[in-house]
């Protein structure tokens, strides 16, 4: 039984050997399986899920060479196959183009990070059901040897160890073999050999095999959120130095991606008048951190101002509504990403930076908090802000820069709010939102956004998936969107 358990080892790491020597030597899109998988021409006879899977097929193949030098100020992203036909695709339904990116995340997954481009080759099956079998004749073995055994030499402890180590080994192959058999790749498989009615008959008989890595969550902080006293614990976090963490850990919530996001985010894309009006001076002058910052308490504020004083009205008719709505799930959204998953955004700033910060939006969330109570907002008490700022921190701080930035959120909202129509400033904050979301996602690391796909990606690596495939998709011109970013953030200081 020696040699099969030898021979069964030497090809799992002759496999995870093979598979990083393909990805290191990947020459164009060699790694990727089904090269030869037909392309979009005839995809008007496919059935939905067909369709889906073939067209991320045939963009992540072209797609994986574009990342290595991922930059649309430089180049755009031009796939063999040009834009995609109308008919192969319904570009109006934009459920429809997003479910390709989502299955084009999970396709790149496997090709970085599983052994995916060896698997479905004709050696990788060969090497699978090699260490399958050596497997399944070492387990059988030993049960058949196991009185024997126990006889001669070995104690039944020995025995027993042995025997859980391989029926865990077997279970893992099987667990394998199952995801294989129920992953897109082995639709994909069937696809290229004429059985897409049985891809189609699998994914509807089971729908939860082939759900998306992407849970589809956005993560959630909001930091003007009301305290609570942990009085409990905060003697002894205080000592282990750790409250930012916890204060950080005790606001984190998510909720599902909302279902009108996505058109929004196209719908910026592809608009030819992109602008943000007064919005270039102070984005211009303000750091990404702190950027957020800001419009997290500008987008608490527009909030709270609506509950106080237009919830009796009518105002929040459908568009509007869903754009408030949108604004506030993206203030938080960008708030969790800066404070949990700072590393995929572009910013350049220390913990101790981001904790000075922090604890002036604290100061300006214990005022606000306060002053919604009475019904008044601005002008803002300086006075009672630096008592607040002394009494809960037991030290002042530098008031002449939280001066400056109260008269800075109070000129926003002042900008913002029209009285004719105070409804528009949501359609204001939502297009902020949406170029900081679009600026971060295409100016974010390359190889921090490709390791969030292990832990099954973030909204903001769809949108780095999406913005350069928006040529194919819906012809995007992305040198267009490129100067409109750098004309907002190219002088945006990093700290």
């Amino acid at each position: 039984m020696l040699i099969p358990a030898f021979v069964a080892g030497i090809i799992k790491y002759g496999e995870r050997t093979w598979t990083l020597k393909l990805a290191c030597n990947d020459e164009s899109k060699n790694i990727v399986p089904f090269y030869d998988l037909k392309g979009p021409d005839g995809l008007a006879e496919k059935t939905r899920c067909e369709i889906v899977l073939i067209m991320a097929h045939n963009l992540v193949m072209e797609f994986k060479d574009y990342i290595e030098n991922y930059d649309i100020c430089r180049s755009s992203f031009k796939p063999r196959h040009g834009k995609l036909t109308p008919d192969a695709i319904n570009l109006d339904d934009y459920k429809e183009c997003e479910n390709v990116l989502e299955v084009e995340m999970g396709l790149m997954y496997d090709l970085l990070y599983t052994k995916a481009p060896i698997t479905f080759t004709k050696r990788g099956c060969i090497f699978r059901s090699i260490s399958f079998m050596c497997t399944v004749s070492v387990l059988v073995g030993l049960f058949r040897l196991i009185a024997k055994w126990h006889k001669q030499h070995y104690s039944m402890v020995d025995i027993v160890i042995t025997g859980v180590l391989l029926v865990g080994a077997l279970a893992l192959e099987i667990y394998a073999l199952i995801l294989l058999l129920f992953s897109d790749w082995a639709m994909l498989w069937l696809i290229k050999r004429g059985r897409g009615k049985w891809a189609n008959r699998l994914w509807q008989k089971f729908p939860w095999f082939f759900e998306k890595k992407w849970s589809k969550k956005m993560g959630q902080i909001n930091l003007l959120k009301k305290e609570d006293n942990h009085k409990k614990w905060s003697g002894i976090i205080g000592k282990l130095g750790i409250q930012d963490k916890f204060y950080r850990y005790m606001h984190t919530t998510s909720v599902c991606v909302p279902s009108t996001l996505y058109r929004m985010i196209v719908e910026f894309i592809r608009r030819d008048d992109l602008n943000l009006g007064w919005f270039v001076g102070f984005i211009g002058s303000t750091p990404f951190h702190e950027l957020i910052f800001f419009m997290h308490i500008i987008t608490d504020i527009c909030h709270r101002h609506d509950d106080t004083y237009t919830s009796q009205n009518s105002a929040n008719s459908s568009g509007r509504h869903d754009d408030k709505e949108t604004c506030k799930t993206l203030s938080h959204y960008m708030m969790y990403l800066l404070l949990t998953c700072r590393w995929l955004l572009p910013v350049v700033v220390s913990d101790s930076q981001l904790i000075l910060v922090m604890n002036d939006v604290k100061l300006f969330s214990r005022y606000i908090n306060e002053q919604v109570t009475g019904g008044r907002m601005f002008p803002m008490d300086m006075s009672r802000i630096e008592e607040l700022a002394f009494t809960r921190d037991g030290e002042r701080r530098n008031m002449g820069k939280i001066r400056r930035k109260s008269s800075l959120l109070e000129l926003i909202f002042s900008d913002l709010v029209d009285k004719d129509n105070k409804e528009v400033k949501w359609e204001k904050l939502k297009n902020v939102w949406l170029a900081m979301l679009c600026y971060a996602a295409i100016n974010g690391p390359k190889n921090y956004h490709l390791q969030q796909l292990t832990e099954g990606g973030e909204l903001l690596n769809l949108v780095w998936f999406l913005i350069p495939q928006s040529y194919p998709f819906y012809g995007v011109d992305t040198f267009t969107l490129t100067r409109f970013f750098n004309n907002y953030f190219r002088s945006m200081p990093l700290v």
